[in-house]
């Protein structure tokens, strides 16, 4: 009895627990359909996820639902850009969700390596703006039905990644291995939430200035909670940055269009040495080494209405005195440390906000550098009074203080700049409203380390300051293999680094080599694209500043990109308004010389940059440029079997991809190439065409002096007729080929019949003996004219030959000699027939005149006997003789005339049987 109750009970149990397994089971095609579809009804993005995972063990007696591989990628402008990619989201909710899951009750939130990356574009669009107007969310609930309840009592994020990007004011954070978590019952009006808080790494540029690099953090929070009046208030609270702790206390509300705030902080336990710790580079692995003197206190507030319309008041002190460092494994020392940085608005205008720091003072090894800034009315028309006076030995510096990625640094820089007044006076031209005077030299400076990435050498830099401009007087130096030598002004220098104009002026840089390969971004995300010899590269777009307004002329013995030398370059490059413009830019490549004019503009789009160039390229040669430009490649396959020299006018318009390499479907263009000299071998649609006319000196040709016309859209270079001539073959070539190699090619080739190939000839010997046949000697023209189309591709080329035309030539060259001969024939009767008649006819008159003669005798006679009585019967028998004459004649001529026409009409006769037989028709 007792076997069978535990037998029961095992039973029972392991039933409970297969249920546990299998009940979520039967509910997942419901739950997957039901996330699915809120998600993508509530935001305006494609969302996706590979899987959902149910469980009832993990939070039994509530199912944990986790949606696995959670993608949110834009829409619109920000479309293929992903906004979250999520690990794993998950969500505890009560059992009986599984039998009404469109109405469920949230428990628990947790969020498994979510990566975050949010942007705002230049006009101030956020692409996390991705949820639907509130109208369209209404339908959705309306036609989906049901609601969620929040009974919320933990969250958690695990292992995070964001980055945020504001490129409309320069902001970059970046936050590594982020986790938090909170608990508390949510379903109250009033709880108590507990939160925990830990990011590895925490890194903040602003206006490409580093503020925060790589900070670790660590925060416990206590909030009371109070959801009757949306106000959270702040009990128990400690942040540390690195070293720094610091403590905050107050409330925040949430309004119904706002949030007002009023939080306090300080760091009333920290000391100097804590605040150095959050400086970019300071923090080092043996940090706690750091030897460390001086007094600091920090503390702030914000108080106020933060909304679309206000900000609150805030403020921030800092303030150091009389520090000095050391770092254990560096013999210099930083001491006479001095300062107070005070950040202050009064009323949450934030054109009324105040910087001051008055003044940074610290010395080197005893060599003193003062540095005072106050700055007001920074939105409207800044009011600057700064000063920088003193000397720095880069050398002594980097023997005091660590400077991240570098391994070398060396140098003196010797500063004594002052300014003081607005900008707007500066940028208006009323420079006796705006003092801006002083110099700064930098001799023998030397850096170099990870974080440049190529080393720096400033060999001598002289700099002269003044109201209207800063002078260059000389920049003499290299960076990496590039070297250089720049002199200029520079204009609106202040109101550039304050936000308020772009950088002008004009520079001219003289060069012996410039490496532009060390200047390219690479790309370690992106997949690698592989380049004609089958190296992998991958580049990043190349941004163009929107703030710079600068001519750089340029004249360079030797220019490296990529695997190009360009010689001798020279012309000028501007750049303005997110586009470099190149103008007349010339050098000497590839035995001959090139003309450049265009630009490169990132305006439109930092992923597809709009190139529009025109190129002058004069004795060329082919075979270089071809391995080299996979331009070339693209619109001239050809070039890579010929060898020789070419002169060319080119003009393209289109877009480079993400990776720097031609969008083709979206170029157009068009251009003249001239091949000066070349010659052409190993090229397969020109060998198939030379078997197929059995014309073996076509497997290759020298050219020389061949035009072509050219345009190119879509992808396909279309070439317009052009002639050519070779081994007596004249041909005319039309048609287009694609970036994908393929050929669309139309060939009328006028060939000599005696090189006509065996079908060709086969046709013609037929012809020939036909006619021999006849009895007619064919001679045929001296060339015949062919047509070919080529298709394929330039490595596997199709050919159809079409002999139609060289018929029709043989044919019309046969009728008009077998015109010839009937016209022959028939002259040839009828001039026989003439003769004939002209002999019967001559015999006739003499016969006729014999008779005559006879007949005028006898009447001579009969005259003499009676030539008075028989005077009119002489006449009347000289009438009747020459009757009778005449009846002789035509008796003897109308038989010759009769056989005469016989005569003709058999020669006609015959021509047309043997034009019959010629031409094979009945």
């Amino acid at each position: 009895m007792l076997r069978k109750i535990v037998f029961g009970i095992i039973f029972i149990l392991a039933l409970f627990i297969g249920l546990l397994f299998l009940i979520p089971q039967f509910f997942k095609g419901k739950i997957v359909d039901y996330a699915k579809t809120q998600l993508n009804e509530q935001l305006n993005a494609e969302v996706d996820f590979s899987d959902v995972s149910l469980s009832l063990l993990r939070d039994f007696p509530n199912l944990r639902a986790t949606i696995q591989d959670l993608t949110v990628v834009g829409k619109g402008r920000f479309e293929k850009d992903t906004l979250a990619n999520i690990g794993g989201l998950g969500v505890t909710v009560d059992f009986w969700t599984l039998f009404n899951p469109e109405n469920p009750t949230v428990k628990g939130i947790y969020v498994n390596e979510p990566h975050i990356h949010a942007i705002v574009s230049k006009d101030g669009k956020a692409n996390w703006d991705i949820a639907k107007a509130s109208e369209e969310v209404d339908k959705s609930a309306e036609s989906s039905g049901g609601d969620y309840k929040l009974s919320l009592q933990h969250y958690e994020v695990n292992d995070g990644r964001i980055f945020y990007e504001d490129l409309s004011s320069g902001t970059d954070l970046r936050i590594y291995g982020l986790d938090h978590e909170g608990n508390g019952d949510f379903s109250s009006a009033i709880f108590d939430l507990d939160t925990e808080t830990s990011a590895e790494s925490i890194s903040l540029k602003y206006a490409g200035m580093k503020y925060l690099n790589k900070i670790r953090l660590t925060a416990d929070a206590a909030i009371e909670v109070d959801n009757n009046q949306s106000k959270y208030t702040f009990k128990d609270n400690r942040v540390n940055l690195n070293n720094l702790k610091l403590a905050f206390d107050g409330t925040v509300s949430m309004l119904e269009t706002a949030t007002r705030a009023d939080v306090k902080f300080s760091a009333a336990e920290s000391d100097f040495k804590d605040l150095v710790s959050i400086l970019p580079s300071a923090y080092t692995k043996d940090y706690d080494d750091v030897k460390a003197e001086g007094k600091m206190a920090c503390s702030g507030f914000v108080k106020g209405v933060y909304s679309d319309s206000s900000y609150p008041a805030f403020n921030i002190d800092v303030d150091v005195k009389d520090g000095k460092i050391k770092y254990p494994d560096l013999p210099g020392v930083v001491d006479q440390i001095n300062t107070k940085l005070t950040v202050e608005n009064r009323d949450g205008i934030l054109d009324h906000t105040e910087v001051r720091l008055l003044p940074l003072h610290f010395a080197l090894e005893g060599e003193p550098f003062d540095l005072n800034i106050l700055l007001k009315n920074p939105i409207s028309d800044p009011f600057v009074d700064m000063s920088a006076i003193g000397k720095i030995d880069l050398a002594k510096l980097s023997k005091s203080y660590p400077v991240e990625g570098i391994s070398q640094l060396a140098g003196l820089v010797d500063a004594d700049i002052v300014a003081k007044g607005r900008v707007s006076a500066a940028q208006s031209g009323a420079y006796e409203d705006f003092d801006m005077s002083g110099n700064l030299t930098v001799k023998d400076l030397v850096a170099a380390g990870e974080s440049l990435g190529k080393p720096m050498n400033v060999k001598d830099l002289s700099m002269d300051f003044s109201p209207q401009f800063a002078a260059v007087n000389r920049c003499l130096g290299a960076i990496g293999k590039t070297d250089f030598d720049v002199k200029g002004k520079v204009e609106n220098l202040l109101p550039y680094y304050l936000g308020k104009g772009p950088l002008r002026g004009r520079v001219n840089m003289n060069s012996n080599q410039v490496d532009l390969n060390e200047w390219m971004i690479e790309d370690p995300d992106a997949a690698a694209t592989t380049s004609a010899e089958g190296e992998a590269e991958a580049y990043q777009v190349i941004p163009v500043p929107a703030d710079l307004d600068m001519v750089i002329g340029m004249d360079a013995g030797v220019v490296n990109y990529e695997d190009l030398q360009l010689n001798n370059v020279q012309g000028v490059l501007r750049v303005k308004d997110e586009q470099v413009v190149l103008e007349r830019l010339q050098t000497n490549i590839f035995e001959g010389m090139v003309i450049m004019d265009g630009s490169y503009s990132t305006k439109e789009s930092l992923k597809s940059p709009v190139v529009d160039m025109s190129y002058v390229l004069e004795e060329i040669n082919i075979q270089k440029a071809f391995d080299k430009l996979n331009t070339m490649q693209a619109l001239a396959p050809v070039g890579k079997f010929l060898d020789g020299n070419f002169s060319s006018r080119l003009k393209l318009k289109g877009k480079l991809d993400e990776h720097l390499m031609p969008d083709w479907m979206t170029w157009d263009g068009n251009g003249l190439m001239a091949v000066l000299s070349a010659s052409l071998k190993n090229f397969e649609p020109l060998s198939k065409l030379a078997n197929e006319l059995q014309i073996a000196g076509l497997n290759s040709m020298n050219l020389k002096d061949v035009n072509t016309k050219f345009s190119f859209n879509q992808g396909r270079v279309s070439v317009a007729p052009f002639s050519i001539s070779q081994q007596g073959v004249d041909m005319n070539i039309s048609g287009s080929h694609g970036v994908d190699q393929t050929l669309e090619y139309s060939v009328l080739a006028a060939v000599p019949a005696s090189k006509m190939g065996k079908q060709a000839k086969s046709m013609v010997d037929n012809l020939s003996a036909q006619a021999a046949s006849q009895g007619i000697k064919l001679k045929l023209p001296e060339k015949i004219n062919v047509k070919i189309d080529i298709g394929g591709t330039v490595q596997k080329p199709t050919l159809a030959v079409d002999y139609k035309d060289a018929f029709n030539d043989v044919k019309g060259g046969l009728k008009d000699m077998a015109k010839d001969l009937a016209d022959s024939l028939k002259n040839a009767a009828l001039d026989k027939a003439k003769a004939e008649a002209d002999k019967v006819k001559a015999e006739a008159e003499a016969k006729a005149k014999a008779e005559l003669d006879k007949a005028k005798s006898k009447a001579d006679k009969a005259r003499k006997e009676a030539e008075a009585k028989a005077r009119k019967e002489m006449e009347a028998k000289k009438k009747q003789a020459e009757k009778e004459a005449k009846k002789v004649v035509e008796k003897q001529v109308d038989p010759v005339k009769e056989k005469a026409k016989g005569e003709v009409d058999k020669a006609k006769d015959k021509a047309k049987d043997a034009l019959k037989g010629i031409l094979g028709k009945p």
